[in-house]
């Protein structure tokens, strides 16, 4: 009997240690991409200048924060389990995902030279994605109901 306390928190620990390692492994873009249809999105990040300063998919789709975490992980199993379910079809929906405070983690004074991004950002309230999609995933993947970004990706 008195064995039980320990047993239920070693239980405890390794249970802790596996969801801690189970999140990481589940947060890298390689993990996304073995799974679905984000292999083309993965591919074209790992060519970018996101990834080559080692942002990944988390720091621009969930939103900054706990919170944020819990709710993009809550989003990536529901994806999964409708991949799981057949729905194959359905084309990820990255650039809703991408929320302007995740942008403005490493941007936060976003400035152009010929573009003030101020009345953009804040008057318009425009979502940096509007006018920058195509900048990780390419045009291709991204910018085809965006001429703005298919023109051009750093525009």
């Amino acid at each position: 009997m008195r064995r039980w306390p320990i047993i239920v928190g070693i239980l405890v620990i390794v249970l802790g240690v596996v969801v801690v390692l189970g999140l990481q492994y589940t947060s890298k873009p390689s993990f996304c991409a073995s799974c679905h249809g984000i292999k083309p999105y993965e591919q074209a990040w790992a060519t970018s200048t996101h990834a080559k300063k080692g942002v990944t998919c988390i720091d621009c789709h969930f939103e900054p924060g706990a919170v944020g975490y819990i709710k993009g992980k809550t989003y990536s199993i529901i994806k999964l389990v409708q991949w799981a379910f057949g729905k194959t079809d359905i084309k990820p929906e990255a650039t809703k995902t991408v929320v302007a405070g995740a942008c403005q983690q490493c941007h936060a004074n976003p400035v152009s030279t010929f573009i003030p991004h101020y009345f953009h950002t804040n008057t318009a309230n425009l979502a940096c994605t509007e006018c920058h999609s195509a900048i990780v995933h390419g045009s291709q993947l991204v910018g085809a109901t965006r001429p703005q970004a298919k023109a051009d990706p750093s525009f």
